[in-house]
């Protein structure tokens, strides 16, 4: 059985078919949270932070193996691109040992929504769950003028981190409930190899928070720029 959700992205709404999910068994590679910041398999844990991380930023991968010999363990960083469910095959990353209390720490800087699981070198070894940690879109924003006179023009503009050529750029007011409505969109350019960027002017009439932002797509988390207010007079 399917059941319909509405997902409300901007002044978007999307429907979305959820299937019935069925109790499941966990397997020692497997996240019992579903994918988020951290989870347990066994004697190893592993869980990341930040989680999403913006392009280009740093995430920390930390966790502990638990029993009598717990330290100074060699521990394996394995990842692969999402969807974790995939066939792709996980790959050696990075690898370091345990303190004396079994923790661990590794640092990475993915680039695209990505796996990771850690497996010790121990025999048999112990395989953590997976953690997927999503990748935001880097998007910046500059504005033409912040006080603007009621109904004149002030141009949005700013790039996009990696490039994203043709996706589309919301421009949003925040409302007085907190939400986000858009009020324009513009499409990304082409800014070279490593970027994208856009540009668009846009009336505006009404005192408020303003940002933009690029939807989510298969490799990155949904992009949003940060909040810039305006003072219209």
């Amino acid at each position: 059985m399917k059941r319909a959700i509405t997902l409300a992205v901007g002044a978007l709404a999307v429907s979305v078919a959820i299937p019935a999910i069925a109790p499941a068994s966990h397997k020692p590679d497997h996240n019992p949270g579903g994918g988020g910041g951290g989870g347990q398999a066994g004697q190893l844990t592993i869980a990341a932070a930040p989680n999403p991380v913006v392009f280009g930023g740093t995430v920390t991968i930390t966790g502990q193996l638990k029993g009598n010999t717990a330290a100074n363990q060699a521990i394996e960083l394995q990842e692969k691109p999402a969807p974790c469910s995939s066939t792709v095959a996980f790959a050696a990353v990075a690898t370091t040992t345990t303190r004396a209390d079994g923790t661990y720490t590794i640092l990475r800087q993915p680039t695209v929504n990505t796996c990771y699981r850690v497996v010790t070198k121990t025999t048999p070894p112990e395989v953590s769950a997976t953690v997927t940690v999503a990748v935001r879109i880097s998007l910046s924003i500059r504005l033409s003028d912040t006080t603007p006179r009621r109904g004149a023009l002030v141009r949005f503009s700013g790039l996009a981190k990696p490039a994203h050529d043709g996706r589309a750029v919301l421009i949003q007011r925040r409302l007085s409930t907190g939400a986000f409505r858009t009020i324009a969109r513009t499409t990304l350019r082409d800014a070279g190899d490593t970027a994208s960027r856009y540009s668009r002017r846009v009336r505006i009439y009404t005192t408020g928070t303003y940002r933009t932002a690029v939807l989510a797509d298969g490799d990155h988390a949904e992009g949003l720029s940060r909040r810039r207010a305006i003072r219209v007079h």
